[in-house]
């Protein structure tokens, strides 16, 4: 075959199956990540109680040879941290900078694995999410030496001229039905609501300021979900400023209503059946800085 009539055919080729080819778009980071439920262990293994809960804005600590507070080792310790995060349904890329060993867990499922001694390393990971609310969780352990860790988030897309992309296999989660949250302006939830609005996920950090239309320095929440669960035993988890209620079913599953500055309060294990249940937090904040997390997990 002539030379010149090899080079058009492929010329022609190109013209056109090249605008039909996947390219990657350059991903974009998550600006969301920030509000961690965070606990501290003073062991390798998350054995016991925590000796630490608080809430963190970011995963990205870089320890040295210190302990992360003066009540931890500097040593053989081990983190947790749980958020919802509410994105767009779409592929993203966790990346976790540590010294020594992670986890990734999305909605229960363990996705990354390098729970292990080792020095300073990378590791990444790709999931598709459903959007609407997901639970990540991130643990980390420190067996000796240095200690680090930073979390990176990304959602990687496809360039406009893409062909269409494959279905996506979503980690899956329960449902994505929104909170159902009320407002009241006083610390009892007295009275008719003055606010109320729907929300994807319970991570609000409101600061020094207030809630929409909320005049008074103290001012009570209520929110209500309906979710569908699977068979398992739960641990729900509520970090708060000040004062906070929860309830599963019906059933007083935390109950640390009284005025706290950022603590973290837990449930024991809840044993729960498949299927849909009522899932109601009710919270308080006396004024100052008022902030409300609620996650869960199962243990």
């Amino acid at each position: 075959m002539p030379k010149s009539l090899l080079t058009a055919i492929i010329t022609v080729f190109i013209m056109l199956v090249g605008p039909s080819i996947a390219k990657a778009a350059p991903p974009t980071p998550i600006s969301s990540l920030a509000g961690w439920n965070a606990e501290y262990w003073d062991n390798a293994e998350q054995n016991g109680e925590p000796i630490l809960s608080r809430m963190d804005g970011a995963i990205n600590f870089n320890w040295g040879n210190a302990a992360p507070n003066s009540e931890l080792p500097s040593d053989h310790f081990s983190v947790r941290w749980l958020q919802t995060i509410s994105v767009p349904a779409s592929r993203y890329r966790f990346t976790l900078y540590a010294d020594d060993g992670i986890r990734i867990f999305v909605n229960h499922k363990l996705v990354l694995n390098r729970w292990d001694n080792q020095g300073y390393q990378v590791h990444s990971v790709t999931v598709d999410l459903e959007g609407g609310g997901d639970l990540v969780r991130i643990d980390y352990v420190d067996r000796g030496g240095s200690a680090r860790v930073q979390l990176k988030a990304q959602r990687i897309t496809l360039a406009a001229t893409a062909a269409p992309q494959r279905e996506l296999r979503p980690v899956s989660k329960s449902n994505n039905r929104p909170w159902e949250i009320a407002f009241f302006n006083n610390t009892e939830l007295k009275g008719e609501p003055i606010h109320t609005l729907q929300a994807t996920n319970a991570n609000f950090d409101w600061g020094k300021s207030k809630p929409k239309l909320v005049t008074q320095n103290g001012f009570s929440v209520r929110m209500t979900k309906r979710e569908y669960l699977g068979a398992g035993n739960y641990r729900f988890i509520v970090a708060a400023d000040d004062g906070i209620r929860m309830f599963v079913d019906g059933k007083l599953v935390v109950n640390d209503w009284q005025p706290a500055r950022n603590h973290i309060s837990r449930s024991t294990g809840l044993a729960l059946d498949t299927g849909f249940h009522e899932i109601v937090v009710e919270y308080f904040n006396q004024g100052s800085s008022s902030q409300l997390n609620v996650t869960w997990e199962l243990s």
